[in-house]
């Protein structure tokens, strides 16, 4: 990724905006910065990921 950085610092061949960026290189980042700073986020259990889902299907309403 770092070689592909500084090619883009070199000529990044784009105009000066605001430009996206891929969600999966953001995900990537953040873990690497978070594993840096040794810090972990665990994972939602199956019976909370069903009571968001019933929550969102009840918020539409």
């Amino acid at each position: 990724m770092t070689r592909g950085l500084a090619k883009l610092a070199g000529d990044p061949g784009l105009e000066p905006e605001l430009h996206p960026f891929p969600a999966r290189f953001d995900r990537e980042v953040a873990a690497e910065k978070l594993a840096a700073m040794d810090v972990s986020i665990d994972e939602i259990t199956a019976a909370q990921r069903r009571y968001h889902e019933q929550w969102e299907e009840h918020d539409d309403e």
